[in-house]
């Protein structure tokens, strides 16, 4: 089975995205790579993570105790994801490329994105297998 062609997508197909970007311009530019890429998949943005389908962190190893905040955030995600077990969570950029395996061990998320938002950005999906 295949997608039907935009425009045949209704309101019922729409599935919402919520991307939260950290660091430097240039992961605000990989997050709307992303977000165009999962746009042609029939996702549309959302500005809040309790309405979302798929959730993802766009990470920045830069920032001042980087992955423990993601860790934080994912905590925060358990709860939806038990609500919604459809859920996908997705971590991305470099946080995702350090911490990888240890995001998908201890968050028990959906997706790691350990290959790079750019490269995710252009393949439409860079994730390895989580649970």
């Amino acid at each position: 089975t295949h997608a039907p062609p935009k425009e045949e997508l209704t309101m019922a197909d729409t599935k919402k995205l919520y991307i939260k970007t950290y660091g430097c311009q240039m992961n605000v530019y990989d997050s709307e790579r992303m977000a165009e890429t999962l746009g042609a998949e029939g996702y549309v943005q959302t500005d809040t993570a309790d309405d979302a389908d798929m959730i993802l962190l766009n990470t920045c190893h830069i920032r001042e105790k980087a992955a423990e905040k993601i860790y934080s955030e994912l905590g925060k995600f358990r709860g939806l994801k038990t609500e919604k077990p459809s859920l996908k969570i997705g971590v991305a950029g470099c946080v995702a490329q350090a911490e990888g395996a240890e995001i998908i061990r201890l968050s028990q998320i959906t997706a790691d994105g350990g290959a790079g938002a750019k490269r995710q950005a252009r393949s439409g999906y860079g994730f390895s297998r989580g649970r």
